[in-house]
């Protein structure tokens, strides 16, 4: 028998006569056969298998495959199928489909067989991870807020990867908000920039600058009574403070009283010195208080004299005369 590829003797071992066939009257000798088996060409496929996953930092392999075309002979099986193929960063490679062995009962039949080799795909998809840049705030002082402070708020890094830096370029003087903009990150492993293996959202924080609170009170101020009118144009600052040389260019108070009682002071505007911004402050007015007592002032009024003849009328003076004091 010839089971693979080749060929052997197919030999006569010896034989029988059929009844009433005497063997004195033949000479019977053998002569050999041939048996011979060629070499098929069955064709098949053997796919390397695919596969994915997030960075981990360690590498990717699958030795793993499948006959996705063609069947094999009766008894025979894949033995083995050599892949090759690994993948650590991000990004994609072949699972590439090497040596390829069929058996037969341990005989290694392959030469039977045209295999065509398809690669599979490894692919290493990038770690997300979120950076949220620090917020920050403080009162209008005239110098400028920054804050390059960050956190990692979602996601986390692979074992040996850490932020080697990160851009924070958000900066404010005058009263308002301005984004703290996250710019270029970089994540290294030791020296090695490992950046480009994770997907980074970046999230940017704000900064506050708050104006200063500023009280303007009007004067108050008081006389005796005079005839003449109340006034007083000054002012205080009766809370904040101006940064520096900044501050008021004038003031305008208006309120006046002549009669004894009392009246309000009243701040009616304000101007700024050059270089003092308005938004940088926020600038209220109080109001004083005018008030005229009444006088102390000593006078004598004398009503004035009078005489007549009797002439069977009365006698009246109305007049008087201021006879002290002013």
């Amino acid at each position: 028998s010839q089971l693979f590829v080749g060929s052997s003797d197919n030999v006569i071992t010896g034989h029988s006569l059929k009844d009433g066939t005497l063997a004195g009257n033949y000479t019977i000798t053998y002569a050999k056969g041939t048996l011979e088996i060629t070499k098929a060409s069955i064709a098949i496929t053997v796919t390397a298998d695919s596969n994915s996953k997030t960075y981990d930092g360690a590498a990717l392999t699958d030795g793993g495959y499948e006959m996705t075309a063609g069947t094999l002979a009766a008894g025979d099986a894949i033995d083995s199928v050599a892949i090759y193929g690994t993948i650590t960063s991000v990004g994609s490679t072949s699972n590439t489909v090497g040596a390829v062995v069929i058996k037969h009962s341990g005989t290694d039949v392959s030469e039977n067989y045209v295999i065509t080799k398809t690669n599979g795909t490894l692919t290493i998809n990038a770690r997300g991870i979120s950076i949220v840049s620090d917020s920050n705030s403080k009162e209008y002082d005239g110098t400028a807020l920054t804050d390059s402070g960050y956190t990692l708020s979602a996601g986390t890094l692979v074992s040996g990867d850490e932020i080697f830096s990160v851009a924070v370029s958000g900066t404010i003087t005058n009263a308002g908000n301005t984004p703290n903009a996250v710019g270029a990150v970089v994540i290294k492993n030791n020296s090695v920039d490992v950046t480009a293996n994770y997907n980074i959202t970046k999230t940017s924080g704000t900064l506050t600058i708050t104006p200063i609170a500023i009280e303007l009170t009007a004067d108050s101020n008081s006389k005796e009574y005079d005839g003449t009118e109340l006034t007083d144009s000054g002012y205080t600052v009766t809370s904040g403070a101006f940064v520096g040389s900044q501050g008021l260019e004038s003031v305008t108070v208006l309120g006046a009283q002549t009669y004894v009682g009392s009246s309000d002071n009243t701040i009616t505007g304000h101007t700024l010195k050059s270089g003092t911004l308005a938004g940088n402050y926020t600038i209220t007015y109080a109001k004083g208080t005018l008030t005229v007592v009444q006088a102390s002032k000593a006078i004598t009024i004398t009503a004035d004299s009078n005489s007549k003849q009797y002439d069977g009328t009365a006698l009246t003076d109305s007049g008087y005369t201021l006879s002290a004091g002013t």
